[in-house]
C-alpha cells in the first residue's frame, strides 16, 4: 500500500498510538515530525547560500505580525487524505536586498522578479520536504508554488499541526510554517505533480 513505511500501515505511520482505522488527532510519527525543523533548516540555508550566496541565521524571535508589502509564497503537498501547506512570508525590504545583488537595482524592484525569487524558494524548500517525506515510505505529490495574496495570519483554524520556524538575515526576520491537515476539506482545487 502507498503510504506504508516498515511495515506500519499509514494510519499507524501517522497516529500515535495507533488505535485502528479511526483517527482522532493526526500527528506525524513523532521521529518522522522530529527531523522536519531540521530538515526545512538545512533547506534553507542551502537555498540563501546557493541563490543569494548569504549565510541566514535561526531565530529566536517569533515573527507574528505582517505588512500588507510583505511577500508569501505557498506550496501544498497531498497524498490521500492528508495535506500540508508549506508557506514562506518574507519582508519585502529584506528581499530587495538580495534581489539587488543578483539582478541590480532596476530588474530587481519588479514585482514579477519578486514573486518569482519567493516562489522559487518555496519550490526548492518544499522538494526537499517532499524528499525527506517519501523517504520516510509516503507519496507525497506537490502542486506548483504561488504567492498568497490574501494572507493574513500564520495560523489556520482546524488545522492538525504547525511547525513554525523564523529566520533572520541582517536583523530582518522571516517565516516557514508548516501546517498540517488530516481529512479537512482544504487544498481541493489544487493540482498536484
Amino acid at each position: 500500500m502507498a503510504g506504508e513505511a516498515k511495515g506500519l500501515s499509514r494510519d499507524c505511520f501517522f497516529s500515535m498510538p495507533c488505535v485502528g482505522a479511526q483517527l482522532e488527532h493526526f500527528i506525524f510519527d513523532p521521529k518522522v515530525r522530529a527531523g522536519l525543523p531540521e530538515v526545512i533548516h538545512r533547506q534553507m540555508l542551502m537555498i540563501f547560500d546557493r541563490m543569494f550566496g548569504v549565510a541566514l541565521e535561526r531565530s529566536d524571535k517569533v515573527q507574528t505580525r505582517f505588512n500588507d508589502d510583505d511577500l508569501v509564497a505557498a506550496v501544498s503537498l497531498s497524498q490521500g487524505d492528508i495535506k500540508i501547506l508549506l508557506r514562506v512570508g518574507f519582508p519585502r525590504m529584506l528581499m530587495t536586498r538580495l534581489l539587488e545583488e543578483v539582478y541590480g537595482p532596476v530588474l530587481s524592484r519588479h514585482e514579477t522578479t519578486f514573486e518569482d525569487a519567493i516562489c522559487e524558494v518555496a519550490n526548492v524548500l518544499c522538494n526537499g520536504v517532499k524528499k525527506y517525506l517519501n523517504e520516510s515510505g509516503f507519496s507525497f505529490l506537490m502542486n506548483i508554488p504561488k504567492v498568497d495574496h490574501h494572507y493574513t495570519s500564520r495560523y489556520e483554524a482546524g488545522s492538525d499541526d504547525h511547525i513554525e520556524l523564523d529566520f533572520t538575515y541582517k536583523r530582518e526576520n522571516f517565516t516557514v510554517d508548516l501546517i498540517l491537515f488530516y481529512k479537512k476539506d482544504v487544498l481541493k482545487d489544487e493540482a498536484y505533480i
